[in-house]
């Protein structure tokens, strides 16, 4: 459950502003129009906009979220912008952030691993890992790793591409795999200080299970897309432009699912 009260916006956040708000990639100065999303969110709330650190009303799972897809593109900075105002109050507690470090975990192999294999023809891998049951604890992100861990390897295998750059499909799944891992380490690591050592535990097991889970995911992502753009290299028509920008298109739509999921989480 939400812990937080949601504060107030000032009055010039309006959807028009939103609108026109132009977010920048990374931590800039925080002075108008030098803010990425976080900053931005802090400049609202009266805080130091020339830090990047996620407010005190933000859920770290989310604010981490938004962090990396911030910084995947113009694209995904501008799906966010709407979204920004409803940051404010998803603070929880212990439980609902482990909850949402799996919803995480689960969405970056269940859904940015498949897309990413699903674009580079891989669809057997592809079905395997989309047939797998939702991650919402360690023994189903165990079993996802596992999976993940062996679509990759058949990914790699198919593809004698060499490190092409990644694509958005792999951002968007490192976006939600260190969202998962590392807030689930950082509740791992207040619930110590707090004394409370079954929720230390449970907090522990959410980040290893997080980052197993967010390892085979990228290494998946990435497998998939060496052999996707290896194809396209190998044939720069139009019709295959045409296919990278629709996969593009998707992992933006699939990156604003995820964050709506999250918000929705309560």
């Amino acid at each position: 459950m939400t812990t937080q009260n949601i504060p107030t916006l000032p009055d010039y956040v309006t959807p028009e502003y939103l609108a026109s708000l132009e977010l920048c990639q990374g931590k800039q100065d925080g002075s108008d129009g030098h803010r990425c999303a976080i900053q931005e969110v802090r400049h609202w709330l009266a805080l130091d906009s020339s830090s990047d650190a996620i407010p005190d009303c933000v859920c770290p799972v989310i604010g981490k979220l938004v962090i990396g897809l911030n910084d995947i593109d113009a694209a995904h900075r501008t799906a966010i912008k709407s979204r920004l105002p409803n940051l404010l109050g998803t603070r929880g507690d212990l439980n609902l952030e482990i909850h949402r470090a799996f919803v995480c975990a689960d969405f970056a192999v269940r859904v940015f691993a498949v897309s990413a294999l699903r674009s580079a023809g891989l669809d057997s891998e592809a079905v395997k890992l989309a047939a797998l049951p939702e991650i919402v604890d360690v023994k189903t992100s165990w079993a996802a790793s596992e999976a993940a861990s062996e679509a990759a390897s058949e990914a790699a295998d198919a593809s004698e591409a060499a490190n092409w750059a990644a694509d958005a499909s792999e951002a968007a799944s490192e976006a939600a795999s260190k969202a998962a891992s590392e807030a689930a380490s950082e509740a791992a690591d207040a619930s110590k200080d707090a004394d409370a050592s079954w929720a230390a535990n449970w907090a522990a097991d959410a980040s290893e299970a997080a980052n197993w889970a967010a390892d085979a995911s990228k290494a998946a992502s990435r497998a998939a897309n060496w052999a996707a753009d290896a194809s396209k290299a190998a044939d720069a028509s139009k019709d295959a432009d045409a296919s990278w920008a629709a996969n593009w298109a998707a992992s933006v739509k699939l990156s604003i699912q995820l964050l709506d999921r999250l918000l929705a989480t309560t």
